[in-house]
């Protein structure tokens, strides 16, 4: 839903946002000077690592207004950064649990004359992507369309659950069977196959959905006795059309970075986000989101129907984002930090849908064309 009367937005690494700016009518603006857009930002946010800043300055030029040609953007950025006493800024940096806790939330924030921070967890869709809508729309129970595999990954030490990317030479898209067999193979990561139930009978149908999958961490032997360990991190689907999985993002510390993680190949629905005054882990949100009847999905925002999409979120620090994936769009996308200097130490993994050689029968297998098998990338 569109959020309007806006002072401030907060945009890290790869986000997208539609902006509409309403502009003033013949008569209703100065005639002479024009209207300042302040563009400010940071090389990294964190508490414990205070980075440099950069600003500039955009113009709003009616006709008839003229720019001095001698304003000069402060080189410190002076005043860039000061609120003013009324604001209303949207996707701020979730690294302030105070913040956090006083911000706007759905409902509040329709209200125009309501000032404070509006977060991601508290917007809402306009509608469901159709391939995930389906009869059902969203349902916490597995039976009805979600893959029982939440996937939990910490980002502590920059990494995913302590595993940092380093590609094999051989591109996913091309790797079979029997190069991943091979000892040379420095895959790490889960490896979800599936089970199709095609004509199953009644007692079947009673305990067991159309396609269910069942995973296994793949992990070589580097990384055994080694965190973090450099592998081809890959978290492997099925490709399944009207099927997603769920992805939980766990910043474990509220003086980390809020990682703007950013995930390829499409749009994943923000379906909760958290944050707290203490540090967290796997154990922690894991318990949480399986204390509730269907042991699992309990961390859901309640009686969420249409849920914001993004293909990049910041995870917040000593918080948690919980993504629910469609998983179909076949291919090896990759995941990762935003931030450049993370990215280049290894913060990535690859989400897999489908893979090559693999249950043709069910269109799991990708086309490779001309392309050498287990072939390696060679510089021309």
């Amino acid at each position: 839903e569109p959020v309007t009367n806006l002072t401030h937005l907060w945009i890290a690494g790869g986000e997208r946002f539609d902006i509409v700016v309403h502009t003033k009518t013949e008569g209703s603006y100065n005639t002479d000077t024009p209207y300042k857009i302040k563009v400010f930002g940071y090389s990294e946010i964190s508490k414990e690592n205070p980075q440099k800043t950069f600003c500039t300055t955009a113009w709003l030029k009616y006709p008839g207004q003229t720019v001095d040609p001698n304003f000069v953007t402060p080189a410190d950025c002076t005043g860039f950064d000061d609120l003013p006493s009324f604001h209303r800024t949207l996707n701020p940096v979730p690294n302030n649990y105070t913040e956090w806790e006083s911000r706007l939330k759905f409902g509040d924030w329709n209200n125009t004359n309501n000032g404070g921070n509006i977060y991601i967890a508290d917007l809402r869709g306009l509608q469901l992507k159709p391939t995930i809508k389906s009869s059902h729309g969203f349902a916490k129970n597995d039976s009805i369309g979600g893959l029982n595999n939440t996937n939990y990954y910490e980002l502590k030490g920059r990494s995913f659950n302590g595993l940092k990317l380093k590609f094999s030479g051989v591109p996913i898209l091309l790797q079979n069977e029997t190069y991943l067999n091979n000892h040379k193979s420095e895959r790490c990561g889960q490896d979800c196959n599936f089970t199709v139930h095609e004509d199953p009978t009644l007692p079947i149908a009673l305990r067991h959905q159309y396609l269910q999958t069942n995973c296994t961490n793949r992990l070589p032997t580097i990384c055994i006795d080694k965190k973090p360990c450099h592998c081809e991190h890959v978290m492997k689907q099925p490709y399944a059309p009207g099927y997603w999985a769920d992805i939980l993002l766990i910043n474990n510390h509220e003086n980390d970075t809020a990682h703007p993680i950013h995930i390829h190949g499409g749009w994943s629905w923000v379906m909760a986000m958290d944050q707290f005054p203490f540090p967290i882990n796997r154990t922690f949100i894991q318990g949480l989101n399986e204390a509730c009847p269907d042991k699992d999905h309990c961390l859901w925002t309640k009686n969420i129907r249409l849920p914001p999409a993004k293909d990049t979120i910041q995870v917040p620090t000593g918080g948690y984002v919980l993504l629910r994936t469609p998983l179909d769009n076949a291919g090896a996308w990759l995941m990762h930090c935003h931030i450049n200097r993370h990215l280049k130490e290894g913060m990535a993994m690859v989400m897999q849908i489908g893979g090559f050689e693999h249950k043709k029968r069910y269109s799991q297998e990708w086309c490779t064309g001309h392309l050498e098998i287990n072939g390696e990338c060679k510089q021309n």
